[in-house]
């Protein structure tokens, strides 16, 4: 338990901070009463020099009339220079001062001139008022009716003012003979749109203000803009040269139009000095709420020490508790991602908890339910060699408790022999370890008089929790050398929507005979044989983009130029929302048996295929003609005389002779889909694809010329003296019905008509 001095210490820290605190917050009020006032200073510093632009405007218009009407308005209008002066020397500003008393000093110069020059003087006050403004940062106003107001006040109205008044001294400037309105024209139309675009923002500044304020704002604005309409009316007259007032009369018609101006300019000051001091008000009164809540917090503090001085000591007890545990835990989490091997984790494990627990020694077991065994993982503080490595699960209390999944404490009162070694303690405690309901293994640790303060709930949540790392551990293993066997003897890769490779098996590298550097970032492709047509590539990715599983045999080129054969089975792998990440493809090497398969479908002295693979392709050909909608060719070709051929040249000669029609009828065709066969004998076939039957004819007198050029000498062959062939060709529309035992027959006429047509000849029916 904390001493009295330490609960005290405490409570007047809090109430020290409490006063810190509410200090803090006196002082954010007083900086908001303060920035309030200097905020109200400036703007009565605005509203001076608002009052003495005023006063130079005036002056500025009545620079533009005669001498005699601008003594008169300056006594109906309460100005005049010196007082002007007066005012401006209380700026000390001498840049100002200076420009005004060198106006007032000019003698002779042009109206526009002068105009312009009081333009000059009136835009430096305007710099002055905006400067003034931000000094005492009257536009960072939070309160956004205030800041509307504010601008209102420093800006939109004396700018709206200034256009007006421009407009008043060049239309007194044509009015009075000075200038000609085609002078002033230009800038008159120039001002008057400031002036309506000016309004129009004013207009929408208002609308954001609350009713009752707007309501009174915009009453002076159409006072304002129906007087402006009237002197549009007077200007536009004027600019007709068919008006009838006077220099005089307009100035001072413009003039109440300022005034109604200045008037509006006078409302939002005084809408805003109300809106701060209001602000200011009610600062106060949150300071006074504010000290009522800090005496009661000081209340509450001091009933809080008292109740603190009950319960710290326990809680702190409770506290530094639970920091023990988390530190174990995370302690016994930071050596799992550490150490790599299950015996190493084990030994880590037990060590920490025996420590942590204050047990004088333990040893640790691990289940394996193939064999119903427990095997020593660990022991710390005690002989290993003493120990027993193996137990079975009716040896001794640990296998007991594995069986049971409950801990199990022992009195000890004497040395004895519990199966793995003799110790001294007073208590023998065998802890299960459990992951998802089942048990790993237990753990048994001896104590003295200190089990007492032992929590055996925690002992038993922390072998849990190393169950939990263990199991993990022991699949990480199971699984490492899963993976390497699978890296090592299985054929798989994996690639990305597009079909990049982005991981490949050391076996798929070795067969290959590619880098697995060189395969990552390409696509399969790089392994893809000319004969593997771009009909089944296509077929295979639409297969797997519809999220369907494709098996197929595809014919590969290794690096070397070497070909192999591969059965491929292709799965989509998908995210979480069911979308095509990747494709996986696991392979096994078919070579061996497609060389067999090649074996039997080929002709053993011509390589073409021979009449059994006939028999098996042309149907499926007839089919894929029919659904692809495209005429299929079939081509009887026969050697003319070649029994004749054997028996003068003999049989030796007489298989060169039939390699070499082979080898001519295999390069005739180059497509994928196409194909050659010997038939039996010297009588081969061809079956291609072709659209026309001029496109058969030409191919197939391409192959019977091919053959010709060869020059093989033939004394027994009356249609040349050397070994020519003869073709008997059938073209097969899509629609043809036809079975492949009735085109055969046709071909076989065709054939037929070829021979007894001289031979050395090309016959073609359509069917």
């Amino acid at each position: 338990m904390k001493s009295p001095k330490y609960i005290l210490f405490s409570g007047l820290f809090f109430i020290f901070v409490a006063t810190l605190l509410f200090l803090n917050i006196f002082k954010e009020y007083e900086s908001g009463i303060k920035t309030i006032n200097n905020e109200l200073t400036g703007i009565h510093k605005i509203i001076k020099l608002h009052n003495l632009n005023i006063s130079l405007k005036t002056l500025r218009g009545l620079s533009q009339l005669s001498d005699k009407d601008a003594e008169e308005l300056k006594n109906i209008l309460s100005v005049n220079e010196q007082t002007v002066l007066r005012k401006i020397e209380k700026l000390t500003d001498k840049t100002i001062t200076k420009d005004f008393k060198s106006i007032i000093a000019i003698k002779h110069c042009s109206s526009l001139e002068l105009f312009n020059k009081y333009t000059n003087l009136i835009k430096k006050l305007d710099r002055l008022r905006v400067e003034t403004s931000q000094k005492y940062f009257l536009f960072f106003e939070h309160d956004k009716e205030s800041y509307y107001l504010m601008m209102l006040t420093s800006i939109k109205i004396p700018k709206t003012i200034e256009y007006m008044g421009r407009l008043r001294g060049l239309i007194s400037s044509v009015l009075s003979g000075k200038n000609r309105y085609e002078a002033v024209k230009t800038q008159t139309a120039i001002n008057m749109g400031y002036f309506l675009e000016q309004i129009d923002t004013i207009k929408y500044i208002i609308s954001k203000l609350p009713q009752d304020k707007a309501e009174i704002l915009n009453q002076k604005i159409n006072t304002t803009m129906a007087s402006f309409y009237e002197l549009k009316k007077d200007i536009s007259n004027i600019a007709k040269d068919k008006h009838s007032i006077n220099a005089k009369e307009y100035f001072l018609k413009a003039s109440k139009l300022i005034e109604n101006l200045n008037e509006l300019f006078a409302i939002t000051e005084n809408m805003l000095i109300d809106n701060l001091k209001k602000t200011k008000h009610n600062i106060l009164v949150k300071i006074w709420i504010n000290v009522a809540i800090y005496l009661l917090l000081i209340l509450l503090a001091s009933y809080a020490t008292y109740r603190f001085y009950k319960k710290s000591s326990i809680e702190m007890l409770e506290d530094e508790k639970r920091k023990k545990e988390w530190q174990l835990r995370n302690t016994i989490r930071d050596e799992f991602m550490k150490n790599s091997s299950l015996r190493e984790l084990c030994y880590v494990f037990l060590s920490k908890i025996t420590d942590y627990f204050c047990a004088l020694n333990g040893s640790m077991y691990i289940y394996d339910s193939n064999n119903d065994k427990l095997y020593l993982g660990a022991v710390y503080g005690i002989d290993e060699k003493r120990a027993k490595k193996t137990l079975t699960m009716h040896e001794n209390v640990i296998g007991e408790v594995v069986k049971e999944k409950k801990t199990k404490i022992i009195t000890l009162k004497q040395n004895i022999n519990l199966g793995n070694i003799d110790i001294k303690s007073s208590k023998l405690v065998t802890v299960p370890m459990i992951e998802l309901n089942q048990c790993t293994g237990a753990m048994q640790l001896y104590f003295d008089d200190r089990f007492k303060n032992v929590d055996l709930n925690f002992l038993e949540e922390m072998a849990n929790l190393v169950s939990s790392y263990i199991y993990k551990s022991q699949k990480d293993e199971i699984s490492k050398n899963y993976f390497e066997l699978i890296d090592k003897y299985v054929l798989i890769s994996k690639t990305d929507y597009n079909g990049i490779i982005t991981q490949v098996s050391s076996y798929f590298c070795e067969l290959s005979g590619y880098r697995r550097s060189e395969l990552i970032g390409s696509t399969h492709a790089l392994m893809r044989h000319p004969d593997t047509t771009d009909e089944k590539i296509k077929e295979l990715w639409e297969t797997i983009k519809q999220k369907k599983v494709w098996r197929g045999e595809i014919k590969n080129k290794k690096k070397s130029g070497e070909i192999f054969w591969l059965y491929t089975v292709i799965t989509p792998d998908l995210d979480i929302n069911g979308n095509i990440i990747g494709f996986t493809a696991i392979r096994s090497d078919i070579t061996d048996k497609k060389y067999i398969e090649q074996i039997s479908i080929t002709d053993g002295l011509t390589s073409l295929y021979n009449r059994r693979h006939f028999d098996e392709i042309f149907p499926k050909q007839l089919k894929i003609a029919k659904r692809q909608n495209s005429h299929l060719a079939f081509a009887m070709v026969d050697i003319d005389k070649f029994k004749q051929y054997n028996d003068i040249y003999g049989h030796q000669e007489g298989d060169s002779a039939l390699k070499a029609v082979a080898n001519i009828l295999k390069n005739g065709l180059k497509r994928a889909d196409d194909y050659s066969f010997r038939l039996g004998g010297e009588e081969f076939g061809l079956l291609f694809k072709s659209k026309t039957k001029q496109g058969t004819i030409d191919i197939c007198e391409r192959i019977r010329q091919g053959v010709e050029k060869l020059n093989i000498e033939h004394k027994g062959n009356n249609a040349k003296p050397f070994l020519t062939i003869s073709l008997g060709v059938v073209l097969i529309s899509p629609t043809s019905s036809a079975l492949p035992e009735e085109i055969y027959k046709k071909a076989d006429e065709a054939l037929y008509k070829a021979k007894n047509g001289g031979r050395n000849r090309v016959e073609i029916v359509e069917i």
